[in-house]
């Protein structure tokens, strides 16, 4: 985290943005912060602890760590009457609501490394309703094809961090997870049930994970489990301290580390569009945490085409997954994003998804309309085409980690706009139905988990489905020879490729 150090101040800890706010504010007016706090441990556990099957592990030590960290800096500030303090333990960071006079004592507390302004960024991106053609996103990505071949996104547990979702909703109700720990609001304005007062999070939701809704299929992975969190408010702005909050709900939802309820992928169609072409990385670090434990994570490339250059944080942040807008003709769409993207030495976005009228889920007003439909257009439409691709190859594959579809989903996209990657178009127009054949040819070679070798890991995974054959329907990594057995004919084709390089 940086120390800052501005022009005429005394106080390096404060950023810029704070400094300003508190030299213009009443002395004894609360102001939201967050304060980073000097950490030794944290980044050599990310770097310990890494993948899906490490998670539990992480979780564990990052709250530990982060409680070891906190526990004298909690204590000050209820001595000094803070208030709404939140423990940002994946950060190792502390959000809270204090005086000018407060913030300035903190910011002499030697285990303050930094402190932030807990800004709020305002959700601006309509849902359109003209009339479109039904399906086409779906059949143009291929999703029905995987959905024949028996891989629905079953097994599979989806999120969105958006303005919540309609749990009443016939096409989506039936997917949730349900319980406790499969929905969040950060205000507490919605506690218990998943509620979407905008309806931006109920059509992004639908087109990620809903199901039939009026005879039409909507939803990429309609097999999929979805939890939510609710980022934005009921006056649909989201402080950069809940989305910390939500982030971290993420990683743990039930806040029991030895319990691995985490989703595999979450989509964010949002963005901070006050930020266009510059490398805003507030969100970086939980974007990073969550990559490290294995689950994706999807944003949209932003609506501020069509100049080049128009990239938005945090979608251009290195660790995201940026998906642009194209319409069913396949051409670009006028306002997707376009890079290049100042955070990157690789073309924005990475690749591109139907985002131009697409059939999905509205708001069933309490219920009174549970079966409502609306068309979505913006690359907000256009990134659950992406997560929910990454759900149907992980219900193919739940060993694999969610890295290496991302990886075949961009080589194996439809090239469009400039001969190879661009920044128009990314690595081109993502296709499940190609990426699923292409791992289906690596898979038979030998390489189970997808790094490009073979070596131990793979003999791990073969031994894993060996002692517990897939159920009838599944693709077993294990069956080599896809003859529908998993026997020592198998076993000779992953010796043979032993070592070698795929």
């Amino acid at each position: 985290m940086p120390v800052f150090a501005a022009e005429g101040t005394e106080n390096p800890r404060l950023s810029p943005i704070l400094q300003a706010v508190l030299k213009t504010s009443d002395a004894g007016k609360s102001v939201g912060v967050i304060a980073y706090l000097a950490d030794e441990q944290r980044e050599g556990l990310i770097r310990q602890f890494r993948g899906r099957h490490q998670r539990r592990n992480l979780v564990r030590n990052l709250r530990q760590n982060a409680e070891r960290v906190q526990k004298d800096v909690q204590r000050k500030l209820h001595r000094l009457q803070a208030k709404k303090i939140h423990s940002l333990w994946t950060l190792n960071a502390l959000a809270f609501t204090a005086s000018q006079e407060v913030i300035e004592q903190v910011s002499h507390f030697p285990q303050v490394q930094a402190l932030h302004l807990d800004q709020s960024i305002q959700l601006s991106e309509p849902i359109f309703k003209p009339e479109g053609t039904l399906e086409w996103n779906l059949t143009l990505i291929q999703a029905p094809d995987m959905w024949n071949a028996g891989f629905t996104g079953q097994g599979v547990v989806v999120a969105a961090m958006d303005t919540g979702v309609d749990g009443n909703h016939l096409a989506l109700a039936s997917g949730w997870r349900g319980g406790t720990n499969s929905w969040f609001d950060p205000y507490g304005q919605h506690p218990d049930f998943p509620y979407d007062g905008h309806g931006h999070g109920t059509a992004v939701m639908g087109i990620l994970a809903g199901r039939e809704n009026r005879n039409s299929a909507i939803g990429v992975a309609p097999g999929s489990r979805w939890i939510a969190v609710k980022i934005f408010d009921d006056e649909n702005k989201a402080s950069y301290s809940r989305i910390h909050l939500g982030f971290q709900w993420l990683l743990d939802p039930d806040g029991d580390p030895n319990t691995d309820d985490a989703p595999d992928i979450v989509n964010n169609s949002w963005g901070l569009p006050d930020e266009v072409n510059q490398c805003f990385l507030e969100f970086s670090s939980d974007i990073d945490l969550l990559r490290n434990a294995g689950i994706a994570v999807v944003f949209a490339a932003g609506n501020e085409g069509p100049q080049s250059a128009t990239s938005i944080s945090p979608a251009n942040n290195p660790g995201s997954f940026s998906i642009g807008s194209v319409a069913s003709s396949r051409l670009i769409s006028l306002s997707s994003s376009r890079g290049p993207a100042p955070c990157l030495d690789q073309v924005f976005p990475n690749a591109v998804a139907p985002g131009v009228n697409i059939l999905t889920a509205d708001l069933t007003l309490n219920g009174a309309f549970p079966a409502a439909s609306t068309y979505l257009t913006g690359t907000s439409a256009a990134a659950p085409h992406m997560a929910g691709a990454l759900a149907l190859l992980l219900s193919a594959w739940p060993a694999m980690e969610t890295d290496v579809f991302q990886t075949v989903l961009m080589e194996s996209a439809q090239d469009l706009g400039d001969p190879g990657p661009d920044n128009m178009y990314g690595w081109g127009l993502i296709n499940v139905w190609t990426a699923y054949q292409e791992l289906l040819h690596q898979t038979t070679e030998g390489d189970l988990n997808g790094d490009g070798m073979v070596n131990l890991e793979d003999v791990i995974i073969f031994m894993v489905y060996w002692l517990e054959p897939c159920q009838l329907g599944e693709i077993c990594l294990a069956d080599l020879n896809q003859d529908g057995f998993i026997n020592l004919a198998d076993f000779a084709l992953l010796k043979s490729h032993f070592g070698l390089p795929q």
